[in-house]
């Protein structure tokens, strides 16, 4: 699930960041709203991004896919 025209609000609010050495890991909350259905979501994000010379040279992504199927009655 991409969040480009079928999620056409979609929000992240940054809940916590820590940062370790060249490793910065992020909670998020995501929310939005189907464009066709009008169903609104909110679910966890997870990110980790490790920067090496000023470059993200990593980044993993871990999205709570099944919350968000489950709220839109997918």
């Amino acid at each position: 699930m991409g969040a480009g025209s079928a999620f056409h609000d979609v929000s992240l609010t940054i809940e916590q960041n820590v940062v370790s050495g060249d490793t910065s890991v992020n909670r998020y909350t995501m929310r939005g709203t189907h464009t066709d259905s009008g169903r609104r979501y909110e679910v966890l994000v997870m990110d980790m991004v490790r920067v090496r010379n000023g470059l993200i040279v990593e980044h993993w992504v871990l999205l709570d896919t099944d919350a968000m199927r489950d709220q839109l009655g997918l």
